[in-house]
């Protein structure tokens, strides 16, 4: 029997720590006193393929990797296993930047809710919640919806979740808005006969017109 080649893991170091759903390298030395023929990595005990990059799988607390080197006289040489932490890969930060607390919108007018939103890799949507009521997501930034103030309503209740490519969600805080009621038109003077002489008791109804060429409403 001849003698089984030398090997050991360099990289990643013992007790390093990972994030999950990412790629890292390893790097492997192995000496033989003729020929190295070929070198098998192992994950959790479980070989892989012969490669230096490693795509740490989701899910996992930790990670145990070994390597083996095998020469031309079947010769096989076992390195000493290197233990490495997995951390789990963190939700998207998102945050409301409109409405801002203590606004004060109009019954039937209409608003702009936004967000901005970060990843360390990247966000895939921004899902609205007015009320309870899901709005339709948006997928890329500016993060942003119009939405029409309900009439009736007292206050609105802003929420707004990040995805991310991984299907993690990030929550921001919500936004409280008082709604304050439309003060409607208020109509002042007479109803008069042609001839000048008021009317007893009649009804008058203003309706509002808006002219789109010029923006004024009348």
């Amino acid at each position: 029997a001849g003698i089984p080649p030398t090997v050991r893991i360099t990289a990643p170091a013992a007790g390093s720590t990972v994030m999950e759903a990412t790629t890292i390298p390893i790097v492997v030395d192995a000496f033989d006193d003729v020929q190295v023929a070929s070198v098998r990595f192992l994950v959790d005990g479980v070989s892989v393929p012969y490669t230096y990059n490693l795509f740490v799988p989701l899910g996992v607390h930790r990670l145990t990797l070994g390597v083996q080197a095998v020469d031309y006289g079947n010769n096989v040489g076992v390195a000493t296993d290197v233990v490495i932490s997995v951390i789990p890969d963190p939700p998207p930060v998102v945050t409301i930047t409109s409405p801002v607390e203590g606004g004060t919108p109009m019954e039937g007018s209409i608003i702009t809710v936004s967000a901005t939103a970060t990843d360390n890799v990247s966000v895939a949507s921004v899902v609205f919640t007015v009320n309870g009521i899901d709005q339709q997501a948006d997928r890329s930034s500016p993060y942003s919806i119009t939405y029409t103030v309900p009439v009736g309503i007292t206050a609105l209740t802003v929420k707004a979740t990040a995805s991310d490519n991984l299907g993690r969600i990030g929550t921001a805080a919500d936004v409280v808005i008082t709604v304050t009621p439309d003060p409607k038109t208020t109509v002042i003077g007479r109803v008069v006969t042609l001839e000048g002489t008021p009317v007893e008791g009649a009804s008058v109804m203003a309706t509002a017109c808006h002219a789109p060429e010029t923006g004024v409403t009348s």
